[in-house]
């Protein structure tokens, strides 16, 4: 899997939203590979879309212990995505746009007009999930 765009990141996220998409790729090493190719795309670097994307991500794939266990194995897992959700006290590009911040507000907290639509199908996604946490 090469390293995706920030719209084929998305594009790779959002259908992990379908329950059959979802099933399939758990039969596979599909979310291990996809990590890898967010993370060699940049997401976990600071790109406020990209690391959206990641934490969307994460949030699907963590909805069962395979994965859990799968990807908290990896070296890079927790530590990107503790400095990812670390960065989010500073701004926040999904608070920001879900608080309907006006465009000079985006421009400032680095979110320009080409990220904007990216970021508000990340929080579409994020908004009409429903994330199960696994029982313990």
């Amino acid at each position: 899997m090469c390293a995706p765009d920030n719209t084929s990141a998305l594009e790779l996220v959002t259908k992990l939203c379908d329950p059959d998409f979802a099933r399939r790729a758990r039969a596979t090493d599909f979310c291990g590979r996809a990590w890898d190719a967010l993370r060699a795309s940049g997401a976990g670097n600071g790109d406020k879309v990209l690391d959206a994307v990641l934490v969307l991500f994460a949030a699907l794939v963590l909805q069962t212990s395979h994965e859990v266990t799968e990807l908290t194995q990896r070296a890079d897992f927790v530590p990107v995505l503790w400095n990812v959700l670390a960065t989010l006290s500073g701004v926040d590009s999904l608070e920001l746009l879900g608080n309907c911040a006006n465009d000079g507000e985006l421009k400032n907290a680095g979110i320009g007009k080409a990220e904007k639509l990216t970021v508000s199908v990340i929080l579409h996604s994020f908004s009409s999930l429903t994330i199960t946490l696994p029982s313990s």
